[in-house]
């Protein structure tokens, strides 16, 4: 069968039914038919499959075989047709022809017939000839494409060059665009939230500032000493104002707001003088105490910050530190986070009330002097502030400066 296949269509071979017959001829040990099957499994795997690892496999296996034997010289010659075949057809590369001709080479050099060794210096020469010719061929024309290729490629450079030139000129444009673009999005947007929260904020202090006037405009009534002209002005001014401003909305007519507030704090101040000029609730002595560090409790932030502006005007070295939720200064001046020689506390809180709050100080041992600030002038408040021992005195908001220059002995 092996014969009719090399005789035959061998370009034809099916190499299962190959495959099997080598088999058969390897369990008979016949070397001749073995060799006869692995040459024609080699011109399948490089005329059909071009497995050129599975060719290297079955060469070095054939040539295994066939060390020794006088087959070598028609192996010999079956690779030569191989080799030109495989040059010829394009079926093989490079490599795998040069390792051909080597195999051939010592196939010549290994052979030890007679009849074949006047072939070999012929056979060498032939070959070399052969395989410089091929390299030169395969050189020239890799060196033409080379020619080719590189001027088509310079071409395509400078082509891409400019094209990288210009798409980075046109990313960076749009990136700074896209980024100016953004940044300033970014701003308007942080603009409009800060904008929003601020109009919510003066929106909610002026009316907790509506209501207190109203609070307190309400108790002055109490005093018949307030149909004095002196109080009368500011009183009837800031009505006016707040009914324009409940009527439109309009925030230009609170524009006046500190300045009135001033003067009719002012006046209530006086008029608190003369409610307890001597009384059982009179501030109790200040002791001498060395005040480097203030500490305010409101949850008016408005509140705070004017405070805060009058007491530096009065001492500008101090530390002030402010806070609107009563329950966070508890935790960090009972943590010793904030160092506080005297406490500024507010009555009316919505989390905690300032009479609560003394109760904590005292129950958590944070032995700090207070003072506590009211917008409200009832009597029972006083009493109720100065049973505790912490408390130094009890007056109104906003501060007023002499009260503090006397507070610090400041001339």
């Amino acid at each position: 069968e092996l014969q009719s296949i090399m005789y035959g269509d061998s370009l034809a071979v099916d190499p299962v039914e190959l495959d099997q017959l080598k088999q058969e001829a390897d369990s008979y040990g016949d070397v001749y038919l073995s060799m006869d099957a692995i040459q024609l499994l080699i011109g399948y795997q490089i005329t059909r499959e071009h497995n050129e690892a599975e060719t290297i496999r079955l060469l070095n296996e054939c040539l295994h075989m066939s060390n020794g034997l006088v087959r070598q010289y028609d192996f010999y010659n079956y690779l030569g047709i191989l080799r030109m075949y495989g040059y010829d057809h394009g079926n093989m590369s490079f490599d795998l022809m040069t390792m051909i001709t080597s195999i051939r080479l010592d196939l010549y050099k290994n052979l030890d017939i007679p009849v074949v060794r006047d072939k070999i210096l012929q056979a060498e020469l032939e070959i070399q000839l052969e395989q410089t010719q091929i390299l030169a061929d395969i050189k020239n024309d890799q060196m033409a494409k080379i020619e080719e290729l590189a001027l088509r490629r310079a071409r395509q450079n400078r082509f891409l060059a400019a094209l990288v030139v210009l798409l980075a000129i046109f990313i960076t444009v749009l990136g700074v665009i896209f980024m100016r673009n953004k940044q300033l999005t970014s701003k308007l947007a942080d603009a409009r939230e800060k904008l929003s929260e601020h109009n919510q904020l003066l929106e909610q202090q002026v009316t907790e500032r509506t209501r207190q006037l109203e609070r307190k405009f309400e108790e002055f009534k109490e005093y018949s000493f307030l149909n004095s002209h002196k109080l009368r002005l500011p009183i009837s001014q800031l009505e006016s104002m707040m009914e324009a401003y409940k009527e439109s909305g309009d925030i230009k007519y609170l524009e006046n707001l500190p300045r009135l507030m001033d003067q009719t704090m002012l006046v209530i101040g006086e008029i608190n003088d003369s409610l307890n000029p001597t009384g059982e609730h009179k501030a109790r002595e200040i002791p001498s105490l060395t005040i480097n560090d203030v500490v305010f409790i409101d949850d008016d932030l408005l509140q705070n910050m004017a405070n805060e502006v009058i007491l530096k005007k009065v001492r500008p070295d101090i530390q002030v530190t402010t806070f609107q939720n009563p329950v966070e200064a508890l935790e960090q001046l009972d943590s010793k986070q904030v160092k506080a020689d005297l406490i500024f506390l507010d009555i009316q809180m919505p989390e905690m009330d300032g009479f609560d709050v003394l109760g904590q100080l005292q129950s958590r041992e944070i032995l700090t002097p207070v003072v506590m600030l009211s917008s409200s002038l009832r009597n029972d408040d006083k009493k109720k502030a100065f049973q505790c021992q912490l408390v130094l005195d009890y007056v109104e908001k906003p501060l007023r400066k002499d009260w503090l220059k006397k507070l610090f002995q400041v001339g």
